[in-house]
């Protein structure tokens, strides 16, 4: 009584393994994969032999030959079933466990490449931040020169190659009033040759001169 209980145990216990086997195999299509249908026919086998194997508990069998306690039976079992069946799985485990070293290796290495990537990318965010960060302290940097012609409580005057007023801040409006010239009109003659001096030599020049009853050292820079 207690080989049948086992020999059934186990006979339940394969049909469930294999159950399972086809149905993990249908819904992620591994039929496709190398040794897949090695692997289950070994398991059909197994169980094929693990039901065939309760029957030689029923002497009353034996005029089927197949089943029973007979040879054929035996042979069906041993050879047919279990021999047959775990020679099955091993060959199908033979081209299943590369390949699954290989999907193994493959994620390894797509796991890293992603890596390399995140660092990639994280490095190439940084430089861009650095740029931007460069980038908007010349912006600023520029803004601050620009103001600072407007801000700078001496006379700052930009004068063009002909002689033309192009720019004058407020402490050097006193100056072109002076010269009964704006922004616009043509500086004096003096000025003018000082000026072209200056762009065509590429050098600073200093020249005093006095207004009202100040005098203003300037500094004449290209």
């Amino acid at each position: 009584m207690t080989d049948i209980v086992l020999e059934c145990t186990r006979a339940v216990i394969m049909l469930f393994i294999l159950g399972y086997l086809l149905w993990i195999g249908k819904r992620e299509e591994l039929h496709r994969q190398r040794g897949w249908l090695y692997i289950i026919s070994g398991f059909a086998l197994v169980f094929f032999g693990s039901v065939i194997d309760i029957t030689d508990n029923y002497e009353s069998l034996n005029r089927f030959v197949v089943i029973g306690d007979t040879v054929t039976e035996a042979y069906l079992e041993k050879v047919g079933g279990f021999l047959l069946g775990s020679g099955l799985i091993l060959v199908g485990f033979l081209h299943w466990l590369p390949l699954v070293a290989a999907v193994r290796k493959n994620q390894e290495d797509l796991l890293k490449y992603n890596e390399e990537l995140e660092d990639q990318v994280a490095a190439r965010t940084a430089d861009l931040t650095v740029i931007n960060e460069r980038l908007v302290e010349e912006i600023d940097n520029r803004e601050s020169l620009a103001k600072f012609p407007s801000e700078d409580p001496s006379p700052v005057l930009r004068i063009a190659l002909d002689g033309t007023v192009l720019y004058a801040n407020a402490a050097g409006s006193p100056i072109l009033d002076y010269w009964s010239c704006g922004v616009g009109k043509s500086a004096p003659d003096v000025w003018r040759e000082s000026v072209a001096e200056v762009l065509n030599s590429k050098t600073n020049t200093e020249i005093e001169c006095k207004v009202d009853e100040r005098t203003f050292s300037f500094m004449f820079a290209p």
